[in-house]
């Protein structure tokens, strides 16, 4: 036994002696380097299992240290073990970006860990040099300081260089205060500008939001990171600009576009004659989000002597590097009653003028068009053809017949498009008081609260729903919030764990959405083939 004991104990000596003992290192990329530029310091352990942490739990590492000299970037850790080495298969590090506060002489102190310290390391921080024409400089600024409520923003941040880069990026998104869940990235942009003589690549990024809230916004600009082909490493620091957000008078509708419309009128058809239908493109563009523009064309007087349908709008969005333009196309179909030249009255949208701060008309005037008389058919209520009169004009009879025999084939088909999406409305309905299995799209098979959130707004996606309802109802922050924490749980990275809390604030916005829309329909049902009759008929 004492034998033993020996052996083991001198076995154990001799591994003592032979592991190797923990290293660690500190290291920098450079040692010299101007005041707006950075180094990278670089901590590894080499040996121990003790793994490095300069943040979260109990941090073995105080960065601290370094603060009264720089400012620094946010960390990286690493850790590997290798199980395939007897001797040095643990590795450790922290990698960190340091900013020097001033020029002269700085140091990076010692760190200490598991009984071993890394060794100091000197600085030697330059003063920039005052160039006219740098290297490398960004301008960064908002479109503008002062907006109204869903007016058109857009932001910008425009890296200038005059040396090639091996790379560049923003070290972040655009934030804002308060949060607008809202913003988009524009596509990027290149262009060369002129300055003191010295010809700069321009590279933008830019975003675009349409502030919902009124009062102060501060828009915080990523910081911009770039490194020169001849090694030199920048970092430009995050920018905020103030902006102040103008409520919006009063009497402004919630739908109302917010910014001038472009109206273009387009003809099919150079020939009208009367009882046959004849289109009209009407095209407008807003700078607005497609969204934003009203889905019927408003209200327009054509005369006795002409009827009109209008198509709902097809919407889509032009999005560039200097802002995003909504646009939307309706066709109008023109039946006219009776020969001659008749003057189509104007196009006139309402719109909210960004300039005046007032409540204005934009217009496209109506063309003057030559009405031909129509063919007769072969028989109209029982009369040949032959035995009208070319003197005596039209029947009145058979054009009336001609004009409805057209009107009813269009309602007809609106009819039918209604009836069975009142009835898929129904069977879903119907579905969810029974108990019965709702069919659902493939994508959200898996997620019911989505897909239960999808029907109540009447959208194919929640985004579109959200906005689509905020459009016609106004700000909605409860059912924004209940729609953010949707997205949070099915596609966010840290996902809530309070299933059932989400499941009740989702029943809660259904139900709130559909007392909602049915106070609004007298209690009619939108879908239902009484209530179109009856719109119809109004």
């Amino acid at each position: 036994m004492v034998t033993a004991l020996r052996v083991l104990l001198l076995s154990a000596s001799l591994w003592a002696v032979a592991a190797p003992a923990a290293q660690f290192t500190a290291t920098v990329d450079r040692s010299e380097l101007y005041q707006d530029e950075y180094l990278v310091l670089t901590l590894a352990l080499v040996n121990s299992d003790t793994r490095l942490r300069a943040e979260g739990v109990k941090p073995n590492i105080d960065l601290t240290l370094l603060t009264d000299q720089f400012d620094l970037g946010a960390p990286t850790s690493d850790y590997r073990f290798n199980i395939n080495r007897e001797r040095g298969r643990s590795t450790s590090g922290i990698v960190v970006q340091l900013f020097p506060r001033r020029a002269g002489m700085l140091q990076i102190p010692p760190f200490t860990i598991d009984g071993v310290s890394s060794a100091p390391l000197p600085i030697r921080v330059l003063a920039p040099a005052t160039d006219r024409t740098p290297e490398v400089f960004v301008r960064s600024a908002v479109a503008s300081t002062s907006v109204w409520q869903r007016e058109q923003l857009v932001v910008y941040s425009d890296l200038y260089h005059r040396v090639e880069l091996t790379s560049a990026k923003t070290g972040g998104q655009l934030e804002t205060e308060p949060v607008d869940p809202d913003i988009r990235l524009l596509p990027k942009s290149e262009r060369s500008e002129t300055i003191n003589g010295v010809e700069y690549r321009v590279a933008r990024n830019a975003w675009v939001m349409f502030p919902p809230h009124s009062g102060g916004l501060a828009v915080h600009l990523p910081d911009v990171w770039i490194e020169t082909a001849q090694g030199r490493k920048q970092r430009f620091p995050v920018r905020t600009e103030n902006v102040t957000v103008k409520p919006l008078p009063a009497d402004v509708p919630a739908g109302m576009v917010v910014g001038k419309p472009d109206i273009a009128a387009t003809a099919q058809s150079s020939v009208y004659a009367t009882g046959r239908m004849a289109s009209w493109d009407i095209t407008v563009r807003a700078p607005v989000l497609d969204i934003a523009i009203p889905a019927e064309l408003p209200l327009i007087d054509f005369p006795a002597a002409l009827k009109a349908y209008a198509s709902n709008a097809k919407r889509a969005n032009d999005i560039r590097s200097d802002g995003t333009t909504g646009i939307a196309s309706y066709t109008l179909a023109l039946i006219p009653a009776q020969p001659g030249r008749l003057s189509l009255p104007p196009i006139r949208f309402p719109y909210f003028d960004p300039a005046r701060g007032v409540i204005d008309i934009a217009s496209a005037d109506g063309p003057e068009i030559e009405v031909a008389r129509g063919e007769l058919p072969p028989s109209i209520d029982g009369v040949p053809a032959s035995a009208a009169s070319d003197t005596a004009g039209p029947s009145p009879t058979g054009m009336s017949n001609l004009i409805w025999q057209g009107v009813a084939l269009i309602f007809a088909a609106l009819w039918l498009v209604t009836l069975w999406r009142w009835k898929r409305h129904r069977t879903i309905a119907s579905a969810g008081k029974t108990g019965a299995a709702v069919t659902m799209s493939p994508r959200f098979a898996g997620r019911p609260l989505i897909q239960t959130m999808l029907d109540a707004l009447r959208s194919e996606t929640l985004e579109r729903g959200l906005a689509e309802w905020e459009q016609h109802h106004g700000i909605d922050e409860p059912l924004r919030t209940t729609v953010r924490r949707l997205q949070e749980h099915y596609y966010g990275k840290t996902r809530p764990g309070d299933a059932a809390a989400l499941r009740a604030a989702v029943d809660t916005a259904v139900t709130r959405i559909r007392n909602t829309r049915t106070a609004a329909t007298d209690g009619r049902d939108d879908w239902s083939p009484a209530s179109f009759t009856a719109r119809v008929q109004s």
